[in-house]
């Protein structure tokens, strides 16, 4: 077999899969975290990889057996459910990996060249769908990167 054929072996392609979508979630955790402030991992890499193996495992297996479930209540909601379907994704995530934690999001608040924001304070769920919203979006984007 030629290297970069596209006849490779079947379990191959699906471990390359796996690995992509563990570093892809490696990725977003990082920069979720450090932007809103809400996630926190336990010491050393191996809380940060055990969540991201989590959240991957979760989007590549449950998150489309929910979505084929709930179809038509999705359809219903407009496509609204699939966040509902993150955040449950996120809370498993938070209940199985004991050094991930996803805290009230507290905002100090922003002020420069005019512009201000202020000080916010999110309860814990409002915080999971703020976080969920985040990993999402930035899902969509480091992918969309990745096929250019």
């Amino acid at each position: 077999m030629q290297r970069g054929s596209k006849f490779c072996y079947p379990k191959v392609r699906k471990m390359k899969k796996i690995l992509r979508s563990w570093f892809i979630h490696l990725i977003i955790l990082e920069i979720v975290a450090r932007l809103t402030g809400a996630l926190s991992f336990g010491p050393g890499f191996k809380g940060w990889a055990l969540s991201a193996l989590a959240l991957a495992i979760f989007a590549m297996f449950l998150r489309p057996l929910l979505k084929i479930l709930l179809l038509p209540i999705n359809f219903l909601t407009l496509g609204l459910l699939r966040w509902v379907i993150n955040v449950v994704g996120l809370f498993l995530t938070s209940y199985l990996v004991n050094s991930f934690q996803v805290s009230p999001l507290n905002f100090a608040g922003y002020s420069s060249g005019g512009i201000s924001i202020s000080s916010f304070s999110l309860a814990l769920i409002p915080t999971y769908i703020l976080v969920s919203f985040c990993l999402d979006l930035f899902d969509i984007i480091i992918r969309w990167i990745l096929k250019k």
